[in-house]
């Protein structure tokens, strides 16, 4: 089976050798939808540049910051978040987002701001050369911190850094 007919979402962790300062250097993504029109995630794992904007003041969620949840539209706000049913879904419409945080409905959530796209078959190839790491899906992101969310994953698959090729894109 391809990862684009796997269940979504599913979660992919950079591969450790990827560069230092790359938005993707240790980074924890959840794909929300892969098809062979492409795919969209987001980073789970990096905080978003401060807001001038006074849009996110009145929104507060389990992060004390909104995450950078990709490098593409980043004025957009996004709201990522768990059902007590373990189903992960996400929402973009900023009065959803506020009723849910309000209601304190999923208090499993996580605020982004920017969203990760991937043309027709990029991710395939990215993943087929090694620059992708597909997760356990049994792990749970939304219990872990922001900061400790990419060494969670490696040691919940019990996968060591200095085992990966020092060169993405060498199979």
């Amino acid at each position: 089976m391809s990862l684009s007919e796997k269940k979504r979402p599913y979660f992919l962790i950079s591969n450790p050798k990827i560069a230092t300062g790359s938005v993707f250097s240790q980074a924890v993504i959840c794909i929300y939808n892969h098809s062979p029109q492409g795919a969209f995630g987001f980073i789970l794992n990096k905080k978003a540049p401060p807001c001038p904007s006074l849009l996110l003041y009145p929104f507060s969620s389990s992060e004390e910051d909104p995450l950078s949840g990709g490098p593409l539209a980043r004025s957009s706000l996004f709201m990522l978040y768990q059902k007590n049913n373990g189903s992960i879904y996400y929402t973009s419409n900023l009065k959803t987002i506020r009723n849910l945080l309000e209601k304190n409905t999923f208090p499993k959530n996580l605020l982004l701001k920017g969203i990760s796209f991937w043309r027709p078959l990029q991710l395939d190839g990215e993943i087929k050369e090694n620059y992708w790491i597909p997760c356990c899906p049994s792990i749970n992101f939304f219990n872990v911190c922001r900061n400790n969310r990419y060494q969670h994953a490696l040691t919940e698959m019990n996968l060591a850094p200095s085992r990966f090729y020092s060169i993405c894109g060498t199979s």
